[in-house]
């Protein structure tokens, strides 16, 4: 096994199309991160003695807002993951490459194990970093005023719950372009997504069937529940089932049709 998974990272990494994805995810992420620091030193510069900021609208928590970031920004720029499970995929969907895979690998569930671990290890590797460079930036900020709150219990967790979102939407992706046989759609379905969170046209026929079938708004769930903005439409156990529900589905039915198909 293990020489199946390092030979999909060999596959996958050698593609511009999966550097592409995962340089617009970072560089949305990193954009993000940059604009916090203006407004965290904004708010540090004006904050009050029991360690809200006024907003004009509200108070803040200063603390709460400057750690919030280290999952939100990756959550934002997460939005892009299906895409990049998608690409990574599609590789095996290039002038005949999943012949050649299934000659290399006969066993198809070993092969298609191997695959789906790759992906997870390509997530979990984002997290890593993403988190690091978070906490970075986080630090940076309140490194002059008050450096404890960065090692509060409810980061940590919402940290536990980022990793889950990741590797979840990534294979989320990857199994509807295995399951489909094409990239673009596991592209299309990434930006279905995308646009039916922001308009939250599902949320409004029905919160229910939202916090099922739209799997950022169980992302939403799984890591917003008390942040401004649209109301989350379940709690965040729901979203963390919702979206391990999603992922086993997809990556199963993927492998199923994998299994019976022919390698063409």
């Amino acid at each position: 096994m293990p020489s199946i998974v390092r030979a999909e990272f060999t596959k996958f990494l050698t593609l511009p199309s999966v550097w592409i994805v995962t340089a617009i995810i970072c560089m949305i992420f990193l954009f993000l991160h940059i604009r916090g620091l203006g407004d965290h030193a904004e708010m540090i510069a004006h904050v009050l003695p029991d360690g809200q900021y006024d907003t004009g609208n509200r108070l803040v928590d200063v603390g709460r807002e400057i750690t919030d970031l280290v999952y939100v920004a990756p959550l934002n720029a997460g939005l892009l993951l299906p895409a990049l499970g998608a690409v990574i995929a599609g590789t095996e969907f290039r002038a005949g490459q999943l012949g050649l895979s299934m000659v290399a690998v006969p066993n198809r569930a070993r092969f298609v194990t191997g695959k789906v671990f790759a992906t997870t290890l390509c997530a979990l590797g984002l997290w890593a970093v993403f988190v690091a460079v978070g906490f970075v930036f986080a630090h940076i900020s309140v490194k002059d005023w008050d450096p404890t709150v960065l090692w509060q219990s409810a980061v940590f967790l919402s940290c536990a719950r980022l990793l889950l979102f990741m590797a979840t939407t990534t294979l989320i992706g990857f199994g509807i372009t295995i399951l489909a046989r094409s990239t673009l759609v596991g592209i299309i379905f990434s930006v279905v997504t995308i646009m039916l969170v922001f308009a939250q046209v599902v949320a409004m026929i029905s919160p229910t069937l939202d916090a099922i079938l739209v799997p950022f708004s169980a992302a939403r769930n799984l890591l917003l529940q008390e942040a401004s903005g649209p109301p989350t439409t379940a709690g965040a156990g729901h979203g963390a089932l919702v979206l391990v529900g999603w992922a086993l589905c997809s990556v199963g039915a993927a492998a199923v049709t994998m299994t019976r198909k022919d390698a063409r």
